[in-house]
């Protein structure tokens, strides 16, 4: 027998038990494998990537996520892989090129890692969104500041950069922008500063705007702040002309009657004043109550500057005391006669006169009638009765209508 037929002999003698061999090894493999090391499910968490939101961008819409970015799914893997497997192993994502009407993106779920080696629960996700309308914006900063500075200074400008804030968001918070403001704390400072500021957003009420949602060009703005020499001063008045007789001047105000100046302190050291000019109060102008307004900073000197520039108007008022008239009852008394000739007697047929004044009424309230005298002239008056006019006397600023009263002049030989 040649050696090939024994080998031929050996491979295929006992077919059967040897089938049966490989068999058993195969079903011993697969017990070991499914006993030792089986398939498990586990829960995963991802957050979820937003993708192609330039999407919505380029139609001038934005769009914000409702609830929570994230998802749990479940993971099929047998267990030796899973030991492996951790949430970074997992991505989620939400392409919004498959955005529904209703809002929903579908999120897919892939295995970075171990991909052929896990099973990932078919169960579909989405992620919820709401879209709305896009707008863009830009505002001037408005700058301010809080606080004082330094005795014997002020601020003379305030300047910010960028100046001008650009903003991009939700229409129905962009919408409400009114202003922007940009404060500077200058309490107690006495040379030019710098502040870094984050700017506030306020609607037309005044109320601060929430921006968390909104893009700003810049989160902060840089403000220039300079201060200069100060000096507080009155603001006096002189006038021309007089008034019309029996016109009387009660009173000349200022509002303000002081202001604040800025500039080099040897100027302002110059300044103890600010004076109106006489022509601005013509006095004989002047008939009833008036009023005019001036710009103080055409009264300063070069180099001067009022430290509010938004506030250079002063008003003048010029106030007369208020007239009116007064009728009393002046008794007879109170009046004398004057150059009656000799051998002549003379009295009044009247016990009183009514008198009515003219004058400013605080006059006239403390006028009585006790306090009015006045005479009467009798030259060349001969016996019987005669109309006399009466000539008064009162203070001044006061008048009187003219007021005549009967004299009965009798001879002394007369019973």
């Amino acid at each position: 027998m040649t050696t090939g037929k024994k080998i031929r002999q050996t491979l295929f003698s006992n077919m059967g038990l040897k089938l049966i061999a490989v068999v058993t090894s195969i079903l011993i493999w697969l017990f070991v494998v499914n006993v030792e090391n089986p398939a498990t499910t586990q829960t995963y968490t991802a957050k979820v990537q937003i993708t192609h939101g330039d999407t919505l961008t380029e139609q001038n819409k934005y769009y914000e996520v409702e609830g929570a970015q994230s998802v749990s799914f479940r993971v099929t893997a047998k267990r030796t892989v899973q030991q492996k497997l951790s949430n970074a192993d997992f991505s989620a994502i939400a392409d919004l090129n498959y955005l529904d009407d209703d809002g929903s993106v579908p999120i897919t779920i892939t295995a970075r890692n171990y991909s052929s080696s896990v099973s990932i629960s078919a169960t579909p996700h989405y992620l919820k969104v709401k879209v709305g309308e896009l707008k863009s914006s830009k505002f001037t900063v408005d700058t301010r500041t809080a606080g004082k500075p330094d005795s014997g200074f002020v601020v003379s400008e305030v300047t910010a950069e960028p100046s001008v804030i650009s903003v991009e968001g939700p229409k129905s918070i962009v919408s409400t922008i009114e202003t922007v403001t940009a404060t500077a704390n200058v309490e107690g400072i006495s040379q030019n500063q710098e502040f870094s500021v984050v700017p506030k957003f306020y609607d037309k009420n005044g109320k601060a705007v929430d921006t968390s949602k909104l893009q700003l060009s810049v989160d902060t703005v840089l403000l220039r702040v300079s201060v200069t020499n100060s000096k507080s001063v009155n603001i006096t008045t002189s006038t021309s002309g007089e008034l019309q007789p029996g016109l009387e001047l009660d009173g000349i105000t200022v509002d303000p009657s002081s202001v604040v100046i800025c500039g080099d302190a040897e100027r302002l050291n110059s300044i103890a004043e600010i004076t109106i000019p006489a022509d601005i109060i013509n006095l004989s102008a002047i008939t009833e109550d008036w009023e005019t307004t001036v710009d103080l900073s055409s009264y300063l000197p070069e180099g001067v500057t009022l430290a509010d520039n938004e506030a250079t108007q002063a008003k003048i008022k010029v106030t007369l005391k208020s007239s009116g008239s007064k009728t009393l009852d002046v008794p007879v008394s109170n009046l004398t006669i004057n150059n009656l000739d000799s051998g002549l007697t003379a009295s009044f047929t009247a016990t009183s006169i009514s008198v009515t004044v003219k004058g400013p009424r605080t006059d006239l309230a403390n006028l009585t009638a006790s306090s009015i005298t006045g005479s009467v002239d009798a030259s060349g008056l001969t016996a019987g009765k005669h109309a006399v006019e009466v000539n008064l006397i009162l203070d001044s600023g006061l008048t009187a209508d003219d007021v005549s009263t009967e004299l009965e002049v009798k001879s002394e030989n007369e019973g």
